[in-house]
């Protein structure tokens, strides 16, 4: 059996290998340092890198791109500024209102802070208590649109401001104040309908169903912590009132929620479409139409009889109440919400 001859090396093969062999040598000596590789390439200083400019140069880019910002925020529509303001300001009136419900609330529960309230205010009714509620909801509003307009030139301002360290500031101008301005108008978009429409859920009922009381009263010539007094010990408790709150409170959130999702997949739900269709006052209007003949009809039975609704008559009232409130208020809210889109050019 016969065997290969290796081949013979030629003069290219051997210079090649001592090649090799001294690059073997040299690549088991000592390997110098990042900094002293650096000072061979005369680019270690201070502020300088690798991979960055000079800095005259990064200067130069920071002040193009801040005149370039400086003039997107001179020509960027005022829309911006005033719906994000206005959808800061419902968010606090709805929160305001929701407090209000909740002072409300407290003062009805107890019998002992329904007399101290009759006694610090008196004549107390709720014509006084709305007037309070409006009052504080009114200023919240106008207090919130000042602090969020003032909030948000201070942010303008401060994303076309040059500092100290010029590559922070092309970080910071990297990103225009347009996308900044946008990005906060639809953040706030959730919570300028969902607290609104809390707010309205349980501020309103509760002024209804106070009013309710103070119409007895007056009809009946007694005063209107005597009669809620009665009305406590006849129904002996607001378990209607309070499973008619938390509905609203609850579809408040729902409707918040689809609004979210909204953003995310650019559709809306279904039913978020049909809530903000017209017929929905129609709806309303003929809701309201029966609840109020039911609350007649249970209010003079108490004047004549002095006898409660019954427990299933309660819950109905308070639901149809509570219904007849909502429709509307998200038909506007939703309306609302599709002209400010309508203005952003969405």
């Amino acid at each position: 059996m016969s065997h290969l001859n290796p081949p013979t090396k030629t003069s290219a093969d051997r210079v090649i290998d001592g090649d090799l062999a001294a690059l073997g040598d040299s690549s088991r000596q000592h390997i110098a340092g990042l900094d002293a590789s650096l000072s061979t390439m005369a680019v270690n200083t201070p502020h300088n890198s690798a991979y960055r400019d000079d800095r005259p140069g990064v200067e130069a880019r920071r002040n193009s791109l801040a005149d370039v910002r400086r003039r997107e925020l001179a020509l960027m529509p005022l829309t911006l500024s005033h719906i994000y303001a206005h959808r800061i300001a419902r968010a606090t009136a709805g929160a305001a209102a929701i407090l209000c419900a909740l002072g409300l609330l407290v003062i009805l529960d107890d019998r002992l802070m329904i007399q101290l309230t009759a006694w610090f205010i008196p004549g107390f009714a709720v014509g006084m208590y709305a007037t309070i509620s409006i009052a504080i909801v009114l200023l919240s509003y106008v207090v919130a649109t000042w602090i969020a307009e003032y909030k948000f030139a201070a942010r303008m301002r401060e994303l076309v401001s040059k500092g100290g360290d010029a590559y922070q500031d092309l970080d910071q101008l990297a990103i225009g104040p347009f996308a900044v301005a946008a990005e906060k108008v639809r953040r706030i978009d959730q919570l300028s309908l969902t607290l609104p429409l809390a707010g309205i859920a349980v501020l309103v009922p509760l002024l209804g169903f106070v009013g309710f009381i103070g119409a007895v009263a007056f009809t009946t010539r007694a005063t209107f912590s005597t009669t809620i007094e009665a009305f406590m010990n006849m129904t002996s408790d607001m378990r209607p009132v309070l499973l008619a709150l938390g509905g609203g409170i609850l579809l408040a959130i729902v409707l918040g929620r689809a609004i979210d999702r909204e953003h995310r997949r650019t559709t809306s739900a279904g039913w978020v479409r049909w809530a903000g269709h017209w017929s929905m006052l129609l709806v309303a209007l003929v809701l309201g139409i029966a609840v109020a003949i039911g609350a007649g009809y249970a209010g003079f039975r108490m004047q004549a009889y002095y006898v409660a609704p019954p427990v299933k008559t309660r819950f109905l009232l308070a639901l149809g109440g509570e219904a007849v409130i909502m429709l509307p208020a998200v038909w506007g809210l939703l309306w609302w919400r599709r002209r400010e889109r309508w203005r952003l050019g969405d």
